[in-house]
């Protein structure tokens, strides 16, 4: 039996030096998976107080530890580390 094999490609990750404030000026919630992506968002991120209205939602507290808490609107850690969780997290209502 012979089958056919090809190429898909589903994502490609980009250098970049620096998010645009525009595209924070849209965003409302950022989910952090690991440190090394809360450390890096952190470090792209241009200027003092353009997170301030934005939620951080972490998936373990070792994630929420990475993210200077003055800096958002709040940091909000999953109940358990997984992917249902997370998004529990985020879709969660806030009073």
């Amino acid at each position: 039996m012979r089958r056919a094999v090809g190429q898909v490609i589903v994502y490609r990750a980009v250098d970049v030096t620096a998010l645009a404030a525009e595209a924070l000026d849209q965003l409302h919630a950022a989910l952090f998976h690991s440190p090394a992506g809360a450390r890096i968002f952190t470090r792209l991120t241009p200027g003092t107080g353009a997170l301030r209205g934005v939620r951080a939602v972490a998936l373990s507290p070792a994630i929420a530890q990475m993210l200077d808490p003055g800096a958002w609107l709040s940091i909000e850690v999953a109940g358990e580390p997984t992917e249902n969780a997370l998004l529990s997290t985020l879709t969660a209502a806030k009073g």
